[in-house]
């Protein structure tokens, strides 16, 4: 699996991505994005002051101050609503490429990044535990260590270099 994804996302020529931008690492519609914040802050408002509203008349005694703290509560009830609806609305804009890599397609990422493959290998066995349970889930893990290994143990039984 390969997530696309760059400094300045989706700024090729295809059609459609040019109103994609990227926020916190995820990629979003500017659109969606505007209609999201705009619905956010007037579903906090409007909740806002019902909660106020309603906070005065049910309890005149209420003090004022006391009583627009309380409403906060309404308008962040508000906010979360309209995070609901926004995410329901608009599906994420992720693209995952599910891609077959072949063995040489990896050994020559590696190349081309000057990293040796005993480097790699010795890097894969000492990630933490968290990271290499994700790679394992992905069935990433295992195969990367098997072809690091057995394209090692050639490079050794050739008596060459860690490349051919």
């Amino acid at each position: 699996m390969e997530l696309k994804k760059s400094k300045e996302p989706y700024k090729e020529d295809t059609q459609g991505y040019q109103d994609l931008a990227e926020v916190w690492q995820d990629v979003v519609s500017k659109r969606h994005l505007t209609i999201s914040v705009g619905l956010g802050i007037s579903l906090g408002l409007a909740c806002y002051f019902l909660g106020l509203f309603l906070l005065k008349n049910l309890n005149p005694e209420l003090k004022i101050d006391l009583a627009r703290g309380y409403a906060l509560f309404f308008g962040v009830g508000g906010c979360i609503i309209a995070a609901f609806i926004a995410g329901y609305f608009f599906k994420p804009k992720r693209i995952l490429l599910e891609t077959a890599t072949s063995e040489d397609q990896i050994l020559e990422a590696l190349r081309e990044e000057k990293i040796s493959v005993s480097d790699e290998l010795e890097a894969l066995k000492t990630l933490p535990n968290v990271i290499k349970r994700e790679l394992e889930d992905v069935q990433v893990y295992g195969k990367l260590i098997e072809i690091l290994e057995k394209e090692l143990q050639k490079t050794v039984e050739q008596g060459g270099s860690k490349w051919k």
